[in-house]
């Protein structure tokens, strides 16, 4: 899917969207994506941040979007792969 036709899903779907709390997690995560152009670590570890983090991990499993622990080993070794080291 093109990213044209992504935004105007994702705007479908947030305008069916009636709880707020659910629409807070994605304001602030779309708000930390904007940001990342001028952040230089890897991780914000404020307690927002890492509060955010765990709401969004919590509404992943919910929704069923998990993997066992061999396709995570796997993705584990791949990045390992692939990182670049400085």
């Amino acid at each position: 899917m093109d990213v044209l036709k992504t935004k105007k899903h994702i705007h479908t779907l947030i305008d069916q969207i009636e709880n707020n709390d659910i629409l807070e997690i994605y304001l602030k995560l779309l708000k930390e994506e904007l940001k990342k152009n001028t952040y230089k670590e890897p991780f914000n570890n404020t307690e927002d941040d890492m509060s955010l983090r765990a709401k969004l991990s919590l509404q992943s499993v919910i929704n069923g979007k998990t993997r066992s622990i061999k396709e995570f080993k796997k993705d584990i070794d791949k990045w390992k792969k692939n990182r670049v080291t400085k």
